[in-house]
């Protein structure tokens, strides 16, 4: 149980860390390239990221958090961003639609991947 709270607890940080990092990036203009995918994912930027950011949770036997964990990422980076918070014209928010609970900006994204996590876990 100890090792499980560890591993969970590494992965999260992780993402944290890339969330951080990806805020730097973006504030020293850095542009992830065309957004060819749904016309808000660029296949350039957000495919590697994937890959980047699943991969720890994939090897240690944590698939089902994958979705959680994207949005452990994409709350921190908006934590570190300059904005320090989603605006609706932001990629995740335009994806799917969002809902605005007490002034904040909760992309429907983030209810798709936190209900693929719970199905991921409880299958």
């Amino acid at each position: 149980m100890g090792s499980e709270i560890f591993t969970i607890l590494f992965l999260v940080i992780y993402n944290i860390i890339y969330g951080y990092f990806e805020s730097n990036l973006f504030a020293r203009g850095f542009h992830p390239g065309k957004n060819d995918l749904f016309g808000t994912i660029s296949s350039q930027y957000h495919l590697p990221m994937l890959l980047w950011l699943g991969t720890p949770a994939l090897l240690l036997g944590y698939l089902y958090l994958i979705p959680a964990l994207l949005v452990v990422e994409d709350q921190s980076y908006f934590l570190f961003e300059v904005r320090d918070e989603l605006d609706s014209e932001d990629w995740i928010a335009r994806m799917f639609g969002y809902q605005k609970i007490l002034g904040l900006i909760i992309p429907n994204a983030y209810y798709l991947l936190l209900i693929s996590s719970l199905t991921l876990w409880a299958i």
